[in-house]
């Protein structure tokens, strides 16, 4: 199951005047069966690295596999750490290729890609090495694709074998104290570019849902942050024209208190008002 919220980020300009900012929220899978679609160039020639992260309520531990892969045979992480989170760091997982398709695949399984490149998957088999990891955790996997077209990022897979987390009690807010889906922003003109810093909460119940806190509230908070990913939808002038502001999206460590950060970059240069809406879609996932 899958639930969408939209934020609408609205900003408002006039020189010599202050802007606002108007935020509007509409607001079991086997772990050994993966599957992890990356990209290929067309020359079938490049070089791969998995990424992998596994949260659990112990921590945040990470480990890249940088070599080539062949079908049946397990390989261990080539490298494996602590992130974040008090620990102690398990055993080094091992990932086995059950199955793998480099032909004939829907390109939009691995997102809007270049020209150049084409999609393909693996179907991995997870072995943690350990049964005491504890519920909730997740793992995610993503592939680093480099080749002749330059370098590519495929999707996060990912994978639990813990019950679902239901999605529908959270929500997405501008303040950590209550759910919030307005706020005015202040902003000075400058005549020239002026940058601000917009963070984001995960609320669930109404109430902060904070991933810094080593609890069992925590970790389920820490586990749906990592489910939730924001996309940018760009921004455009309703004058027209093109747009005065950028605003680039920051995912949170699932160990800080807010879900994202959103650089606000405003060009005030010139004279007059303008008014500028910004697009952003929230995508919370259950497993």
């Amino acid at each position: 199951m899958k639930k969408i919220s939209s934020f609408l980020l609205f900003l408002l300009l006039a020189i010599g005047f202050a802007n606002s900012c108007f935020a509007k929220p509409n607001l079991k899978v086997k772990f050994n069966t993966q599957k992890l679609y990356y990209a290929m160039d067309d020359s079938s020639v490049i070089r791969l690295e998995l990424h992998v992260n596994i949260l659990t309520p112990n921590g945040l531990f990470t480990g890249t596999i940088n070599k080539a892969l062949f079908q049946g045979l397990p390989y261990h992480l080539d490298t494996w750490s602590l992130a974040n989170g008090p620990g102690p760091l398990p055993p080094n997982p091992t990932i086995t290729i059950t199955d793998f398709d480099n032909s004939n695949v829907d390109q939009d399984l691995c997102g809007p890609m270049p020209d150049g490149w084409n999609c393909a998957w693996y179907e991995l088999e997870v072995e943690t090495g350990t049964d005491s990891y504890g519920c909730p955790w997740l793992a995610n996997i993503w592939a680093t694709s480099t080749g002749v077209h330059g370098i590519y990022n495929g999707p996060v897979s990912h994978g639990s074998i813990c019950p679902t987390v239901p999605v529908a009690s959270f929500d997405i807010s501008w303040s950590k104290d209550r759910v919030q889906n307005d706020m005015l922003l202040n902003i000075a003109s400058t005549g020239g570019v002026v940058h601000t810093n917009l963070p984001t909460y995960l609320m669930e119940s109404g109430k902060l849902c904070d991933g810094s806190l080593n609890d069992t509230r925590g970790s389920y908070c820490r586990y749906v942050s990592q489910m939730t990913q924001l996309t940018s939808q760009g921004c455009t002038n309703v004058e027209g024209g093109n747009s005065n502001v950028t605003a680039v999206v920051a995912d949170s460590s699932p160990y800080d208190q807010t879900l994202s950060n959103i650089a606000v970059e405003v060009n005030t240069a010139g004279t007059g008002q303008f008014t500028t809406e910004c697009y952003f879609q929230y995508l919370m996932e259950e497993l």
